[in-house]
């Protein structure tokens, strides 16, 4: 199966460590996992850039 998950996060201060496992595991099973993840503040960044 593929997944796609797509999620608001801010990896270095608050560590979604439950998606990140679930995904993992099912990677382990055959299954294909891709994340896109953005930051969870995004819409008062001043500096808006996309990369």
């Amino acid at each position: 199966m593929k997944i796609l998950v797509v999620q608001e996060s801010d990896w270095v201060r608050r560590c979604p460590h439950q998606n990140h496992h679930l995904m993992e595991r099912l990677s382990r099973k055959g299954h294909e996992a891709r994340v896109i993840d953005y930051e969870i503040m995004w819409k008062e960044h001043k500096n808006k850039e996309i990369i």
